[in-house]
């Protein structure tokens, strides 16, 4: 998905690790853990959370609404 891949940029390393049912299971069942290591881009966590939410009524509705956000922060 575009949070994780966007998660594994920001912070380096997946979102979530171990064998391959660990992380599937990681996935589907768990969040992963936002730290404030990289100052640079504390703005984009909060699109990152909202991209990975759990419950899709949480999630961007539409392509739109993200590219909206990310504008917000190059603002």
């Amino acid at each position: 998905s575009l949070g994780l891949l966007m998660y594994s940029m920001i912070y380096g390393t997946p979102a979530f690790s171990g064998a391959i049912q660990t992380v599937m299971y990681k996935q589907v069942n768990e969040s992963p853990v936002y730290t404030d290591s990289n100052n640079n881009n504390r703005e984009l966590i909060p699109i990152i959370q909202k991209l990975l939410s759990k419950d899709k009524k949480d999630r961007f509705q539409t392509a739109q609404e993200l590219k909206d956000e990310i504008h917000k922060i190059n603002s």
